[in-house]
């Protein structure tokens, strides 16, 4: 099944072979314009990737100058060659599965194959460089780190903290400041710890009073 947008004779992305499912979220694109990734992720796309080179722009009006972040800003006039499905399946994901599997069994060279067959279709080809690893460990931050620019926005990312916090070796502290430059507002660090409860909302107070079957999602002391 194809979908086509409004005036449009060229089918929108959610036609793509690469995609095996698709969820719906409002409209038929997983259009998140006004997005914007850290300088972090912007250091971690580098300057020989096509997704960041195609998709994000350094100068959009969301960008603070000097922030060294970037604003997601798809074209989505005419036929599209890769966009990021934040509602469903695409094949890449099995990929990147399956390699983090291998990894995790110690098959660190089939694990390799199956990213560089990613990143020979991501990479611009002048500057694309095979992928490699001398140990499962390496495989698997290699995989994981390809994960994050393969599987951006959407739930996957979600996903992969929350179990990964229960992985010593690749439970993150997320830390955020800002403003990142205005100086107008005092900045402030934000903090988020592995298996934080500010994962998920907990219940209201309210809701446990109202329905004492349901039981809190956290095991944190909560003032609600």
């Amino acid at each position: 099944m194809k979908y086509y947008q409004e005036g449009s004779k060229e089918p929108v992305d959610i036609a793509m072979q690469e995609n095996l499912y698709y969820g719906i979220t409002g409209n038929t694109n997983d259009a998140p314009y006004n997005y914007v990734i850290s300088k972090e992720m912007v250091e971690l796309f580098g300057k020989q990737d096509a997704r960041m080179l195609a998709l994000f722009n350094t100068a959009a009006a969301a960008v603070q100058p000097g922030a060294g972040t970037a604003a997601f800003s798809k074209n989505v006039a005419g036929p599209l060659r890769f966009c990021y499905n934040a509602a469903g399946m695409r094949t890449t994901e099995v990929y990147l599965t399956l390699a983090e599997c291998l990894c995790r069994e110690g098959n660190v060279n089939d694990a390799m194959e199956l990213v560089n067959d990613i990143r020979k279709k991501r990479m611009l080809p002048a500057g694309y460089i095979a992928a490699t690893a001398a140990t499962p460990a390496a495989a698997l931050d290699t995989v994981l780190t390809e994960r994050r620019k393969e599987l951006l926005f959407g739930h996957n990312r979600f996903w992969d903290q929350r179990r990964l916090a229960q992985d010593p070796g690749h439970a993150v502290t997320v830390v955020r400041k800002f403003p990142v430059v205005l100086t107008t507002v005092p900045q402030q660090t934000y903090t988020l710890q592995p298996g934080s409860h500010l994962y998920v909302i907990p219940f209201d107070r309210n809701v446990i009073l109202n329905n004492p079957n349901i039981t809190q999602n956290t095991s944190d002391a909560m003032d609600l």
